[in-house]
């Protein structure tokens, strides 16, 4: 609603605050009463001082029914409302805001406001009214009212009842008073009876009084009467023992005391009279036995009297006996057993209970636990569960109920204990009974109490028994505990209970309450509580609840969604959707945006998507992506590569086709541009890689004879290039490669021959030569000898002849001189060879050599050489010549020379020789 105007104004004892505006094409004005005093009254119910009204609706028609135009204006508005005002009507129409502003207490449907019935009640805004919650009220129509306690309701109530009389109340029902219990109306919960009162029957409005003579220890039983020996006055929670010396005929009246001569034990209903024989100085001890020459009557006196004098007391339980001393009976023989004798009476038989030996005087008392029922018998010992206490005993007594005895004294048992009649022993109270007093019964233990079996103690609320229980149970969650004497009542439905829960309550927020237990909420499930809820509600679609306990769903979180009722966990949305919060479920990316679970963004420049991406991808390579969508493949001559936005004009190196860039293979190139093929590379040039954007000159030492060569060929042996050739040149005579792949020839080596200029130099074989660049070896020339590197002829050696280009050493006897020698010379005669490779030397004084001597000789003795050339002469006779001579002497005189090749001998005395004589002659004398 779109408000126009807003007009306060006071009037008389009203205060008006106004909205002036417009629905959809219906003009309206919204008004409120703030009524100052009294009250104002609608067509339903009469409200009081204080409750504020929305007046909804006063529409040009109404206007029209007053003779008013409505524009609206702030001035025709005014007018209406003051008219309204003063004829004390209330037109009230709830159009167009029914969506919007419906007030608490009434429902609103097709433009009408109605006030909710009674019992029930609306929120603000509702569109239907609810029935008010069992355990609420609903008074104002508004906001359910819990019942106090002792209050309830079962629903649809404007208020809510009291509980009546005899019943217990939740807030939901009223339930009677279990047995033991009572309440006298408007109480959440029965009370228990006060101890000694019974409430036997449900629904008890009071209690009744235990009467005198009975015990009353459950507050659910009827009375129990008293056992004989005991009693009680009213509103007794058990029974006493009736005490020694009194007497308890009437269970119903205090014992009764006894009189003097009489006495009683514990528990006994009349007084005994004293035994004959006996005193009785107390009502409430046991006789005790008369000593000596003393007696006692039965009942007669209190003490034991003095036997008289001249008087003989037979035995202490009979009257004393006058005598005359003057007679005198005698026995004959002893006193028999039984009997007692006097020197002047006959013998007298022994009193029932005592008893005499032979001989005896007087009568014996029965001594304590024995029983002497025959005078003239030994006393008999008790049996176990009897006993006497001796003096007149003509028998064991059986122990009583509540005592035990041990032949000679019998006792009561000790509270918590007790016995069957003639029991030697006590025995403890079974686990749930009790006894509190001495001598007593076990009793069971009454409902709504705990019992050792000493004490009674009261179940605390919250707690329960049913009787003969050891300790009270604590009342079991989802039941509630009216009463500490009664079984435990389950919570009604939509209520709980925890453990020892005296009261049933209302389900908390967060939690359901089925069978009186209260159990959190599952996951994807919420209650709000303030009523009893039974079942807790499923999440909505869009929400969950991933934990237990949950007062409210969560909005299911962007990114994910929550699909069905009672989600517990949002499911995450897959790839390729996303949600944007409190969604039931995940969108599919569309087409043209890439997507997080939570954002979607679209695809940019150069990029795409289709329905469902997480991601935009790069447009594909030869394509072209307008507006994010699926790519156009590119033009002829034209690429895009991956993630382009635009296709291109070809690059270098690279043909386009298709869309599709691809690179130039070997042997071809590309230079770019609108180019959907690649060129082949030219005669004499090549292209080793792909992508490339030119083609290369062949390298030298390779040839590249065809187009479209991507790897030049290597130059083989014997042939070169020198760059961009399409074929190889062979290398010129006396030029030579062994090696691919050059780009000049080498020349022939000197001393080598290159015949194949494929092949290495072969060497010039001995007495051949090359100078270099030479495609054959030479012949030396006759006399002259090859070098060793066969570059060259060289002089023939000294000492040498050279034939074929190879050197010979000269014969011994010959020489030479280097040069061209083409045979060595023969030693002359008269000369010395004794190098071949040096001139001939000549021979000295007294020497010679024959043609072809290699060395001069010595003259030989008795012959001259004074030729060198010629060979040696002998010396004539009388003449003689030692080595070396080059000419013979005379011998002297006085001398004969007989051998030439001796020195002279002196001739021998008497002997001589003159020159030229050969030998001595004799002297003459």
């Amino acid at each position: 609603t779109r408000v126009v105007h807003a007009i306060s104004l006071q009037f008389s004892n009203h205060i008006f605050y106004m909205y002036i505006g417009d629905c959809i094409d219906d003009p309206i004005v919204f008004f409120f009463f703030f009524q100052a005093e009294d009250g104002i009254r609608d067509a339903q119910e009469s409200r009081g001082l204080g409750d504020v009204y929305k007046r909804q609706g006063i529409n040009a028609e109404y206007g029209r029914l007053f003779g008013l135009a409505m524009n609206p204006t702030p001035r025709s508005a005014l007018r209406v409302l003051i008219v309204l005002s003063l004829l004390g009507v209330c037109l009230v129409r709830a159009s167009c805001i029914v969506d919007s502003c419906c007030p608490e207490g009434y429902t609103c449907n097709n433009g009408t406001a109605t006030l909710c019935p009674v019992g029930t009640y609306s929120a603000y805004n509702a569109s239907t009214c609810t029935a008010c919650p069992a355990g609420f009220a609903c008074p104002n129509r508004t906001v359910p009212v819990s019942c106090a306690s002792g209050t309830y309701s079962a629903g649809s109530s404007s208020s809510c009842t009291s509980c009546p009389a005899g019943n217990s109340c939740n807030s939901t029902a009223a339930t009677p008073c279990e047995p033991g219990t009572f309440s006298s109306g408007g109480q959440a919960a029965c009370s228990a009876c006060a101890s000694g009162k019974t409430a036997i029957s449900s629904g008890a409005t009071e209690c009744s009084g235990c009467p005198s003579g009975h015990m009353c220890n459950s507050s659910t039983s009827s009375p129990i009467a008293c056992a004989a020996g005991y009693y009680a006055p009213c509103d007794s929670l058990s029974c006493d023992l009736c005490p020694a010396g009194f007497s308890c005929a009437n269970a119903g009246i205090a014992p009764e005391k006894c009189p003097n001569g009489t006495y009683s034990s514990s528990g006994m209903t009349t007084c005994l009279l004293c035994p004959a024989g006996h005193s009785c100085p107390t009502t409430g001890g046991d006789p005790v036995a008369c000593a000596g020459s003393t007696y006692n009557l039965e009942g007669v006196h209190q003490e034991c009297t003095i036997c008289p004098a001249d008087h003989v007391c037979l035995n202490n339980t009979l009257a004393p006996i006058a005598v005359n001393t003057s007679e005198c009976w005698h026995l004959a023989s002893s006193c028999p057993r039984g009997y007692i004798c006097h020197e002047t009476l006959p013998p007298a038989l022994c009193a029932t209970g005592t008893y005499a030996l032979s001989g005896d005087v007087s009568c014996r008392d029965c001594p304590r636990g024995y029983s002497c029922a025959t005078p003239g018998s030994d006393p008999i010992q008790c049996t176990a569960g009897s006993y006497s206490l001796g003096g007149t005993a003509p028998e064991c007594t059986s122990c009583s109920a509540g005592s035990y005895c041990n032949g000679s004294h019998t006792s009561f048992c000790p509270h918590g204990s007790s016995s069957a009649a003639g029991e030697s022993q006590c025995t403890e109270c079974a686990a749930g009974s009790y006894n509190t007093a001495d001598g007593q019964a076990c009793m069971t233990c009454p409902a709504g109490s705990a019992c050792t079996t000493t004490t009674v103690t009261a179940c605390t609320d919250g707690t329960y028994s049913l009787g003969n229980a050891t300790q009270c149970s604590s009342c079991p969650e989802g039941q509630r505990c009216p009463s500490t004497s009664v079984s435990p009542v389950a919570c009604p439905a939509g209520t709980t209970s925890a453990l020892g829960a005296s009261n049933c309550t209302l389900c908390q927020a967060g939690y359901e309450c089925s069978s009186g237990v209260s159990t959190a909420c599952p996951k994807g499930t919420f209650s709000t509580g303030a009523a009893a809820v039974e079942a807790c509600q499923a999440c909505p679609s869009g929400h969950f609840a991933n934990t237990t306990g949950s007062t409210v769903c969560s909005r299911c979180p962007s990114g994910y969604s929550c699909p069905v009722n009672s989600t517990v966990h949002p499911s995450v949305c897959g790839p390729g959707t996303y949600s944007v919060g409190g969604a039931s479920s995940c969108t599919t990316c569309p087409a043209g945006s890439a997507c997080t679970t939570t954002t979607v963004t679209a695809c940019t420049d150069g990029t795409y998507s289709e329905a469902g991406a997480t991601q935009c991808s790069p447009c594909p390579e030869s394509q072209t992506c307008p507006s994010g969508t699926t790519g156009i493949t590119c033009s002829e001559g034209t690429t895009s590569a991956l993630g382009a936005s635009n296709c291109t004009l070809c690059p270098p190196g690279r043909f386009c086709t298709n869309g599709m860039s691809y690179q130039c293979p070997k042997g071809t190139f590309s230079p770019g541009g609108s180019v959907s093929s690649c060129t082949g590379c030219p005669v004499g040039q090549y292209n080793p890689a792909v992508g490339a954007s030119d083609c290369s000159a062949c390298p030298t030492g390779y040839y590249c004879s065809n187009t479209s060569t991507a790897l030049p060929v290597q130059c083989s042996p014997g042939t070169y290039s020198v760059g961009g050739a399409s074929q190889c040149t062979p290398c010129a005579p006396g030029l030579y490669t062994t090696l691919t792949g050059q780009g000049s020839c080498d020349a022939c080596p000197p001393g080598k021959s290159c015949l194949d200029p494929a092949s290495a130099p072969q060497t010039c074989g001995p007495g051949s030569y090359s100078a270099g660049a030479s495609v054959n070896c030479t012949e030396c020339p006759s006399g002259m000898l090859g070098s060793t590197h066969r570059d060259s002829c060289l002089s023939c050696p000294a000492g040498s002849f050279c034939s074929g280009g190879t050197a010979q050493a000269c014969p011994v006897g010959h020489y030479s001189i280097s040069g061209v020698n083409t045979a060595c010379t023969l030693c002359p005669a008269g000369y010395s060879c004794i190098s071949q490779a040096a001139l001939p030397s000549s021979c000295g004084p007294g020497t010679y050599s024959p043609a072809g001597a290699v060395n001069c000789t010595t003259c030989p003795a008795g012959s001259s050489c004074a030729n060198p050339n010629t060979p040696p002469t002998a010396c004539n006779p009388g003449t003689y010549a030692g080595e070396g001579s080059t000419s013979c002497d005379s011998c002297p005189a006085g001398s004969s020379c007989l051998d030439p090749s001796l020195p002279p001998v002196a001739c021998l005395n008497g002997t001589y020789s003159c020159l030229l004589y050969t030998s001595p002659s004799p002297r003459d004398s």
